[in-house]
């Protein structure tokens, strides 16, 4: 049994992403500091697509990243979904 979404179901589940989240520009910046990235933390394999969003944070001065992943961002201060629950946010 095939388990990918349908196309209407993936553009349901991205509008609703896009509803309850702000969503930052994809601007030309963002790949150099990618690069920087991944120079700067010697980024391999899979994790490139983390650091992406390291840069790209970066580039917008976010600060804060919401993820189910923490290992992949441990250079950062992390927010998991656990510690918004449980109210764990401190400074």
């Amino acid at each position: 049994m095939d388990s990918a979404l349908s196309e209407t179901r993936a553009i349901a589940d991205i509008d609703q992403l896009i509803a309850i989240n702000h969503l930052v520009d994809d601007e030309p910046g963002i790949f150099q500091r990618w690069k920087s990235t991944v120079g700067q933390f010697k980024v391999i394999g899979k994790q490139a697509h983390d650091a992406r969003l390291v840069a790209a944070m970066d580039h917008h001065g976010l600060t804060c990243l919401l993820t189910f992943n923490d290992k992949h961002f441990t250079h950062l201060r992390v927010v998991t979904p656990e510690k918004v629950v449980n109210g764990e946010l401190g400074p």
